[in-house]
């Protein structure tokens, strides 16, 4: 397991947040500026979501 800002991260919750990370990137780099806005949204989701399950509430 990672540490990322004080929470713990499974390997495959790790794995999964940093190919959403890379994809927002690769979006970017394309300028496909609707895709950036959408898998953005679904990385912060997600984020929020391990640091929720995390601390329980």
């Amino acid at each position: 397991m990672s540490r990322l800002g004080g929470n713990v991260f499974t390997k495959r919750e790790a794995a999964i947040t940093r190919s959403v990370a890379v994809s927002v990137i690769a979006f970017a780099v394309e300028r496909d500026w609707l895709y950036v806005l959408i898998t953005a949204i679904v990385l912060v989701v997600l984020l929020r979501s391990v640091s929720v399950g995390e601390t329980g509430g």
